[in-house]
């Protein structure tokens, strides 16, 4: 059977996560859900998986976090687009 990964990380700080990270988190999981019924009847499984990022490792590369890949290409690459900047919440700090 083929797989099909796909990894979502995002900075997660005293068990906690900024809002826009829990609202993609939720939707990370709609969506492998329905990825994960549709391709089992073409022989492809989906695999799943959750990386939490410590605070050291988001202030080395704070576009680490939220970050959504498929078969270890972020998701940008598959859909040629580019990753924003907006000022986020108190979790992932100024």
């Amino acid at each position: 059977m083929k797989k099909l990964n796909i990894k979502w990380q995002r900075l997660v700080t005293e068990d906690a996560t900024c809002p826009r990270c829990n609202q993609t988190g939720a939707e990370f999981r709609k969506a492998v859900a329905i990825l994960d019924n549709s391709l089992r009847n073409l022989g492809i499984k989906v695999e799943a998986e959750t990386k939490k990022l410590s605070i050291q490792e988001f202030k080395k590369n704070p576009f680490e976090s939220n970050k959504i890949m498929i078969n270890g290409k972020v998701l940008e690459e598959w859909i040629n687009g580019e990753v924003g900047q907006s000022e986020c919440c108190d979790v992932c700090g100024p």
